[in-house]
């Protein structure tokens, strides 16, 4: 149970700012995973790491606030169109036998669906899996697209995420800046108004004052 979300709210407002500071600073390489010349992982690698983190971290506060009633109706209530692409294969994923997303999923074909907040939470606490999506270039763009050397990696815009249920039917895209200003909104929600029917027992927790409507 968080009692004083306030504290929590500040630091996760902090984490979402040090984040997109990272993402302006680092500098990534063509190598994905090891860089021999520094002896050891890459910036590339190593910024995956730290998104990882933060979302996870985030994402399980953000849970918390939602089982301890520290997040507004409004917020409760709001949904967010994010993109999906539906399974074209039929046998049971397992970490074992996935090899990649294109070959299991219809990237072609990109739909949009709304998710509230305890879904897009618990896409990255429950994630099978959680693949960045490279922005990547061509080096000489006379050679051949499969020729793996030619292509330099020049950030991430995104991430590929499902969880152990849903990825049977579907795999979701979440973008960098989206998923920022998602844990940023959560930060700066304050519930300003409570109010309890005693008849009825329904409760309002409002970031609005008491004289306006809530949004639905």
């Amino acid at each position: 149970m968080i009692y004083d979300s306030g504290i929590w709210k500040i630091e996760l407002k902090e984490k979402t700012d040090n984040f997109r500071q990272l993402i302006s600073e680092t500098e990534f390489s063509a190598d994905w995973y090891f860089d021999e010349e520094e002896d050891g992982w890459t910036g590339s690698y190593k910024f995956f790491i730290e998104f990882q983190k933060y979302c996870f971290y985030s994402s399980v506060i953000t849970r918390k606030f939602l089982e301890s009633n520290r997040l507004s109706d409004e917020q409760i209530g709001a949904n967010y169109s994010v993109s999906y692409f539906k399974r074209k294969t039929e046998k049971i994923l397992t970490k074992e036998n996935f090899e990649s997303i294109e070959d299991e999923y219809d990237m072609t074909n990109e739909l949009k669906k709304n998710l509230n907040v305890e879904k897009i939470c618990h896409l990255f606490i429950h994630s099978f899996i959680f693949n960045p999506k490279l922005i990547e270039y061509k080096i000489d763009k006379s050679l051949p697209d499969d020729d793996i050397e030619n292509w330099e990696i020049d950030g991430i815009s995104g991430l590929y995420v499902n969880t152990d249920y849903s990825k049977e039917k579907e795999i979701y895209y979440l973008d960098l800046k989206f998923i920022t200003n998602f844990f940023e909104e959560i930060s700066n929600d304050n519930i300003m108004y409570y109010s309890e029917d005693r008849l009825t027992g329904k409760i309002i927790r409002s970031r609005n004052g008491p004289n306006e409507k809530l949004k639905k």
